[in-house]
């Protein structure tokens, strides 16, 4: 028998992950926000969540306090509300570094927005710097996404043996 090669697939189908790709698509449009996708990070090929930041005009990194890992700041260098699939990082530490919360193949898509008026659903920063947004690839419907079920098995035997009468 031929080898047979199997291919998953993130499923757009969370809400929050569904939203993320909707307002990429309007802002892009519009020039609303900076967006990173998860395209754009398979080709940067970043080792840590905020190198994906550097050489972005809006954003910058800086060595947190203490050794600890790198803090995000906006152009002005101030420190945005940073969420990860709505929760809110930084809340109480500015320095707060998303490479100890984030693994960089976990990240589904970033949405950064500038400013004191950034407010983006039940999204805003308190202390109006800007917003960054960050969400994982957390969100499958039931069933999607993983390595093995009955019901998967069953049509893959289905197919091979269906190719295996058609030779």
């Amino acid at each position: 028998l031929e080898p047979l090669v199997v291919t998953g697939r993130i499923s757009r189908a969370s809400g929050d992950v569904a939203a993320f790709y909707d307002r990429m698509d309007r802002g892009r449009r519009f020039g609303i926000g900076t967006f990173i996708s998860r395209q754009d990070i398979e080709e940067r090929m970043a080792l840590r969540p905020t190198d994906l930041f550097r050489g972005r005009a809006s954003v910058r990194t800086v060595r947190g306090r203490g050794g600890r890992g790198d803090a995000l700041r906006m152009a002005g260098g101030c420190a945005p509300a940073v969420f990860i699939d709505g929760s809110h990082l930084n809340r109480f530490n500015p320095d707060d570094s998303l490479d100890d919360y984030v693994a960089v193949h976990s990240i589904e898509g970033i949405e950064i927005y500038r400013g004191a008026g950034a407010t983006v659903g039940r999204f805003h920063d308190p202390r109006g710097c800007g917003l960054i947004l960050v969400w994982t690839r957390r969100g499958l419907a039931e069933g999607e996404g993983k390595a093995f079920s009955w019901k998967r098995l069953g049509a893959g035997l289905a197919i091979i043996g269906v190719l295996f009468l058609l030779k």
